[in-house]
């Protein structure tokens, strides 16, 4: 069974920690990124140009701000 998961994240450097962090902690995920609210939406309705999404997803929404 593989495993999608969306992630709502616009600073590369925090995606690539994301992508390090889950990295062989489940061996059939699939990591989706789009950068902004919107888009998260566009992809979980599987509306232009998102399409193609799978119907079940997870979803993962990080904010992250300096102290």
């Amino acid at each position: 069974m593989k495993f999608h998961v969306l992630l709502v994240e616009d600073n590369e450097a925090d995606v690539f920690l994301m992508e390090v962090a889950l990295e062989g902690v489940v061996p059939d995920l699939q990591l989706h990124v789009v950068t902004t609210g919107p888009d998260a939406l566009t992809f979980l309705n599987r509306r232009a140009p998102h399409g193609d999404a799978p119907t079940r997803t997870s979803y993962c929404s990080m904010a992250v701000r300096p102290a």
